[in-house]
């Protein structure tokens, strides 16, 4: 003879017996093939124009997320850092949650990452990294800060950005980082670069 107690038991189990089969890890959530053809291409040394239109933006979504876990899961911080890097590399504004997740213990690759993002959440998370004491976080920060594509809709952020970076360059102690700052300004300004650091990455 069943209870009432052991029914309503019987019940809970079996529910979540069948969620967690209707619902599939995010890991197996895109085709296998779609997923390792993701990660050799994340393997490559020459960089994978990740909006080219080879993968729509659910697959990306959807494979890098996965491989993100995977490679945490795992412990494999040099796959780790190329999947930061790609999602970055996508401009995907849905990646940005990971990244500032990231900017603890990935902080330089988050920063490049979030530079290709141009949303207000990168702009903010950006500004707070100009005063890192890592002088290479903060170089990481100027060139973000100098490479999001500040349109119509980021006009504040825009704003904050040229403020922080001023504020920034009268307390940069770092020759280097100054330069960089000034660069990133009169890009920011005007679309001109003069600086080389901006035509890379």
């Amino acid at each position: 003879m069943i209870y009432k107690g052991e029914k309503m038991k019987f019940k809970y189990i079996l529910l979540i017996i069948i969620f967690l089969i209707a619902i599939p890890s995010t890991a197996l959530a895109i085709d296998s093939e779609k997923l390792d053809n993701l990660i050799f291409l994340l393997a490559q040394p020459e960089p994978v124009d990740w909006s080219d239109g080879t993968f729509d933006d659910a697959t990306l979504i959807e494979g890098f997320e996965a491989i993100y876990e995977m490679s945490i899961e795992e412990g494999n911080d040099g796959q780790t850092r190329s999947v930061l890097w790609a999602m970055g590399e996508t401009g995907l504004a849905t990646f940005i949650p990971i990244l500032l997740d990231e900017l603890e213990n990935e902080t330089m690759i988050a920063c490049y990452a979030l530079g290709k993002i141009s949303e207000d959440a990168s702009v903010t998370a950006l500004i707070s990294m100009l005063e890192n004491e890592d002088r290479y976080v903060r170089e990481a920060a100027v060139w973000s800060l100098g490479n999001i594509t500040y349109g119509a809709d980021l006009e504040e952020s825009k704003t904050d950005a040229l403020e922080a970076l001023n504020d920034r360059l009268d307390l940069e102690e770092e020759t280097w980082i100054a330069e960089m700052i000034d660069a990133a300004i009169i890009l920011i300004e005007t679309g001109v670069i003069t600086d080389s650091a901006f035509d890379t990455m």
